[in-house]
């Protein structure tokens, strides 16, 4: 399978580069994934894996629940991405219920049509980045640097009429529409700085190089079922304006969580 990184997408903006911002232990060396590897359509596992913190292949179910404890994933996200439903993706080895990246990919379990990042399976790859979709979201930038909570709905809803116009075979139900709108929310929560709004050079980094933006001033930031499910439900209903949100909680999550951005 290719690998993301395209080296005719910059990720330079207008924000200076903070060179003596050093990323946390464990984050210290990057490396893409390369020809052959075992890849995912989910940015983010493939961004742990590109650290060496998450294996590609033989990853059993309390490594990614450590993994993502590791990424400041809460307890509910944790059980439900490294549940059940994800693991019998994958295979028995050695008496062990195990996944590979590549076992992700299988079309609507988690991987789904109208995804912010990838083509449909329609397709024949939904799997690979589609640079030219992380291209048309900053598109929607009004100054270049920063994307606001209405750019990323619209964006949503735009994916989601493409899909619709040129899939013949697209799913996109309520279960879809839940990761989809979860991921959004994911997206949201990561890389919007003090201001509220996305950050376009963060986004890109980490869609692009599927690389974590801590040069860039970054840093790992919790992500919390009752916050990402407050915004994915305003996402929905189309409001991309913010009032508190809710507290933290410790609340079982359902059984099955997003899979890809």
């Amino acid at each position: 399978m290719s690998t993301p990184t395209d080296t005719n997408h910059a990720t330079d903006t207008n924000h200076a580069t903070d060179t003596n911002h050093a990323p946390p232990a464990g984050f210290e060396t990057w490396t893409p994934a390369a020809e052959g590897d075992s890849v995912s359509p989910c940015p983010f596992l493939n961004t742990m894996a590109n650290y060496g913190i998450l294996p590609r292949t033989g990853i059993t179910q309390p490594k990614l629940k450590s993994v993502l404890e590791l990424a400041k994933v809460d307890w509910a996200f944790r059980t439900s991405l490294a549940g059940a439903n994800t693991m019998k993706l994958g295979t028995v080895e050695d008496g062990k219920q195990v996944i590979s990246l590549a076992n992700l990919c299988r079309h609507n379990a988690i991987e789904h049509d109208a995804s912010l990042s990838r083509r449909d399976a329609h397709t024949g790859d939904q799997t690979t980045l589609a640079p030219e979709l992380i291209d048309q979201l900053v598109a929607l930038s009004k100054d270049g640097k920063y994307l606001s909570e209405a750019d990323l709905v619209q964006f949503r809803h735009l994916r989601e009429a493409d899909s619709r116009a040129t899939n013949p075979d697209m799913v996109f139900g309520q279960y879809e529409k839940l990761l989809a709108y979860t991921e959004a929310a994911f997206v949201t929560i990561l890389f919007r700085d003090e201001s509220g709004q996305i950050r376009v050079d963060w986004l890109k980094e980490f869609f692009l190089k599927e690389k974590f933006p801590f040069e860039l001033g970054w840093d790992l930031r919790p992500i919390r079922f009752p916050e990402a499910s407050w915004i994915a439900g305003r996402f929905r209903l189309g409001y991309a304006a913010a009032v508190a949100p809710p507290p933290a909680t410790d609340a079982p999550a359902k059984e099955e969580a997003p899979g890809h951005a």
